[in-house]
């Protein structure tokens, strides 16, 4: 293979570090059909150097890290924690690398909801990346504005989905040490276009244009119980919060109905690690840490590299954490160790969406994607967050 043009959908991550590594330029990412990014190579441009088959992570092996530490953390800020999708890691990381004049780069909304990664340089914007998005992220150009930073000796702090690492690993081609990488446990990523879609159906079913989402909000503590929608109405913002078991989106993104096809076959959900540190919801966090008994969340963080425990070391007291090991939180946790199964209903529902064209939206009245969620999730889900946290240690 010569160039990437051959990469299938069940292996290309979409990533775009061969886009951005080309000496001549002739690769550009482009939706398929589903919506998802993938290289497309001008052929007569190309000079064959191989340059993007060489260093693609999705074909080459793949540089991990054993595991040094696992804690179980909560930020002690209030504020910043309530504002996280779980323990609030994220915000402490990112505070370290800004107030050391560096640059952090992380996934956000932009003004038509499109999900984007971007790099920010002010603490002010840290709200800007922080949350979970359920749905795949276009790192656009920021490999190379991290390249640029690090090579004028700023510290980076780069943060994304394992394979997104990947790339900017792949990209890079030789470790930073004013590098800092930070991975999320990852699930899954449905793709852009499929969102969107998922948007256009709730701006029809309330009436109102969505400006905003929040999959992981905790008006009602931490967990999947609720998301929040952001609409404007007579000039005002407006916020509503949903309960998740009636999303369809949201329960085809947690049963793994709707994510990129190479996902299902992950290279990166592992015992080891791409990253320096690893971040994510240590589900199950009171069975093992009693005093992690709470509504406002806990993480899962684990030490990868000598660099990220020297990091992490600089930082530890904002935290309140606990020594903790990986085989707690892969006990609730499984995509820590492997990647989400694919489904009987995947394929049928991209065909579906597909087929609809324009109209991509109707996909979300299917039966295919009619949330089935049992009475007891329910019933749980409408529980104070104080009871259902009283519930779990009977």
């Amino acid at each position: 293979m010569k160039n990437v043009g051959l990469m299938t959908e069940k292996n290309c991550t979409g990533c775009r570090a061969c886009e951005q590594l080309c000496p001549v330029k002739c690769i550009k990412m482009t939706a398929n059909n589903e919506g998802f990014l993938l290289p497309q190579v001008q052929e007569d441009v190309c000079i064959g150097c191989s340059v993007c088959v060489n260093n693609c992570p999705q074909n080459n092996k793949l540089k991990l890290n054993s595991i040094r530490e696992v804690l179980c953390v909560k930020n002690k800020d209030d504020v910043s924690l309530s504002k996280s999708a779980s323990g609030g890691v994220f915000p402490v990381l990112a505070e370290f690398v800004l107030e050391n004049n560096g640059l952090v780069f992380g996934s956000t909304y932009d003004e038509e909801v499109n999900v984007l990664n971007i790099g920010i340089d002010n603490k002010d914007e840290i709200e800007k990346i922080q949350g979970s998005k359920y749905v795949q992220s276009d790192t656009k150009g920021t490999f190379t504005e991290a390249k640029i930073a690090l090579d004028s000796g700023r510290m980076v702090l780069y943060t994304g989905t394992p394979c997104q690492i990947g790339g900017l690993k792949a990209f890079l081609r030789k470790d930073y040490d004013n590098l800092i990488t930070a991975e999320i446990i990852c699930h899954g990523v449905p793709s852009l276009k499929f969102f969107k879609a998922f948007l256009e159906y709730l701006n029809n079913k309330y009436g109102r244009k969505i400006t905003g989402i929040d999959f992981r909000c905790k008006d009602r503590g931490w967990g999947n119980a609720v998301y929040r929608l952001f609409y404007k109405k007579n000039g005002k913002n407006i916020k509503k919060v949903v309960y998740t078991d009636k999303s369809s989106y949201y329960d085809a993104f947690l049963k793994g109905n709707i994510c990129r096809k190479s996902c299902y076959s992950c290279l990166y959900a592992r015992g080891q690690r791409i990253a320096d540190i690893t971040m994510g919801d240590f589900w199950g966090a009171e069975e093992f840490h009693k005093n992690f008994n709470s509504i406002n969340g806990a993480s899962y963080l684990s030490l990868n590299t000598e660099k990220g425990i020297r990091y992490l070391k600089a930082i530890e007291n904002k935290f309140d954490y606990e020594k903790s090991d990986y085989k707690y939180a892969i006990k609730y946790n499984h995509n820590l160790e492997k990647p989400t199964p694919i489904s009987n209903k995947r394929d049928f529902i991209y065909e579906e969406f597909i087929k609809l064209g324009n109209n991509g939206y109707k996909i979300f009245d299917y039966d295919c994607l009619k949330p089935s969620v049992g009475i007891k999730k329910k019933i749980t889900n409408r529980l104070p967050a104080k009871l259902r946290n009283w519930l779990k240690k009977l």
